[in-house]
């Protein structure tokens, strides 16, 4: 299964190595799954409630636009508040990978 890696963390007081943490987690999952990963996209310092346009996450926005390229199968998170902290905005990025 062609699979997306999404990391994030949300200031800058927090741990950088965080995203390092998060990818391992997934990539171990995909291991022990047998999925590929095609590639892996990051938010550094960005909060979960910034939005979802490239101004506002950069990272987010360029994986939804490889989602619409429809070479992937799934996108891998270690937890569902790195897509979003806000309902809305998490509604419209599940709306969106469930239609590409």
């Amino acid at each position: 299964m062609r699979t997306i890696i999404y990391a994030r963390y949300s200031s800058k007081q927090q741990n950088r190595r965080s995203i390092d943490q998060q990818i391992a987690v997934c990539q171990e999952r995909a291991e022990r799954e047998g999925w590929t990963i095609v590639d892996i996209f990051t938010d550094y310092a960005i909060s979960g409630a910034a939005g979802v346009n490239e101004s506002q996450r950069p990272g987010l926005a360029a994986l939804l636009v490889r989602v619409k390229q429809r070479d992937i199968d799934q996108v891998l998170i270690d937890t569902t508040s790195r897509i979003s902290r806000n309902q809305g905005d998490g509604h419209h990025i599940r709306d969106t990978l469930n239609y590409w």
